[in-house]
């Protein structure tokens, strides 16, 4: 407003020297109210400490934080020395979180006992880093105004072996902590074996307390690991292995598998990732070949996708990638022939479907349950085409002779028959509820 009537409005701007005017007092006004300076915050010390502690929560810092020499001089100078917000010790930090914890909780609990509809359950169990055994619990619901919700409820440190027992056990928990037994709608985990253990013992839970849930309705198989399980399948018949656990690509001095295109990439992009000189041929050979030089990727075992990444990568750097390998001696032994190459860019086609599918189930802010039966119909199809005697002879036609494509069929039936395995489970009631809803809405479109 002050930059408009000085712009565009000169005159006014003249008529504030005049006094006692009802013209000079209105523009006056204006002119006070667009340049008023907001009154400074006055902070206290309860927000300043809950404010703090939700730093330290929010960017996993450790509470011994707050007594660094420096955070503090930080703040001293900041806060003009006040006294009543001066940093307290990490104990006291420690406890003022635990404190928030509780209030969050009870929070928590207060809207999930007041939301009308049902909560689904999302329970996973893994080992960090330093083999503390972790039990996670995402609920997700659906409040009155028709929102999807998603809330980490529980992080368990599991106590003993990963039995379905002791994971129903620490399940049960956090129904009774919640009090969500009368409101338990479906429960997706993984498919290791122990989750039939521990759905087992659900079911004995749920029949004491009279709550109307079985694993055969109410069981949901986690697709992503499912696509995870096929694309290992399929990932045996590329490296003629089971794959990383097998061998170390850390190791220079390991006997290279000829027959294993994925373990000599890994080796190859190790090789040049762990050594700042070749990391900077690289991005020199990049340049040279007017290519973008992104770093290669590292796969993990627990991910396939960063296995189907880490190929594609190289693929699309495979110019560069080789001209590294032949200016560097030491990775001379690594280096891919033309079929290689070719097997590559086939492997990398047929995973890009299960790329494709783990993203479209990989969102968490709408429901994705009624997709399954058009992702394990679109993977069967895409498979398919591999198994085909004719669609493999026509492949045979288009790529280069000398490059067998049996290994192709073999690893697209190997998928194929793990997908099988878990196909059968998606038809339980939540399944057939998801499905019927995407019907009734087409219906309601059209």
């Amino acid at each position: 407003m002050l930059n408009h009537i000085t712009r565009s409005h000169p005159t006014l701007t003249k008529q504030l020297e005049e006094k006692g005017t009802e013209t000079a007092n209105k523009t006056r006004s204006i002119f006070e109210a667009t340049t008023k300076k907001p009154q400074p915050i006055k902070p206290t010390k309860k927000e300043f400490r809950h404010l703090l502690a939700s730093f330290i929560v929010a960017t996993n810092q450790p509470f011994s934080i707050v007594e660094d020499k420096t955070l503090r001089a930080v703040l001293k100078y900041a806060t003009m020395d006040n006294s009543e917000l001066a940093l307290p010790g990490a104990k006291h930090v420690r406890e003022l979180i635990f404190e928030m914890y509780e209030e969050e909780k009870k929070a928590l609990l207060t809207t999930l006992v007041t939301n009308q509809g049902k909560v689904s359950l999302t329970v996973d169990c893994w080992t960090s880093s330093n083999q503390f055994a972790f039990q996670g619990v995402v609920a997700t619901w659906i409040d009155d105004q028709w929102n999807i919700n998603n809330c980490v409820i529980d992080l368990t440190v599991l106590e003993g072996s990963h039995t379905g027992a002791n994971i129903c056990d620490a399940l049960v928990s956090v129904l009774n902590d919640f009090q969500l037994w009368q409101k338990l709608h479906a429960v997706t985990t993984d498919n290791a074996s122990n989750m039939d253990t521990m759905f087992a013992k659900l079911n004995e839970e749920c029949v004491t307390r009279c709550v109307e849930f079985t694993s055969v309705d109410y069981r949901v198989r986690c697709l992503a690991h499912v696509m995870n399980l096929s694309c290992k399948e399929i990932l045996k018949y590329a490296t003629g292995s089971v794959g990383e656990e097998d061998c170390n690509p850390d190791r220079d001095d390991e006997p290279i598998n000829s027959t294993d295109i994925v373990g000599i990439i890994r080796k190859i992009v190790v090789s040049i990732r762990s050594s700042p000189q070749r990391r900077e041929i690289f991005k020199n050979q990049c340049k040279k070949h007017n290519m973008k030089p992104n770093m290669l990727i590292r796969d993990v075992r627990t991910r396939w996708n960063s296995t189907f990444h880490m190929l594609q990568r190289a693929y699309q750097l495979r110019i560069p990638l080789m001209s590294t390998i032949q200016s560097v001696p030491e990775l001379h032994k690594f280096k891919l022939s033309d079929p290689d190459w070719v097997k590559i860019d086939q492997l990398i086609a047929l995973l890009k479907p299960y790329e494709d599918a783990t993203l479209l189930m990989s969102f968490g802010d709408s429901p994705t349950l009624a997709n399954t039966t058009a992702v394990y119909q679109v993977l069967f199809e895409h498979l398919k085409k591999y198994t085909d005697i004719q669609v493999t002879n026509r492949l045979r036609e288009r790529t280069r002779k000398d490059v067998g494509l049996l290994w192709l069929k073999e690893a697209a039936d190997a998928g194929w028959r793990k997908l099988s395995d878990y196909y059968p489970s998606s038809d339980g009631l939540v399944y057939t509820v998801a499905t019927g809803r995407i019907y009734y809405s087409s219906v309601l479109t059209s």
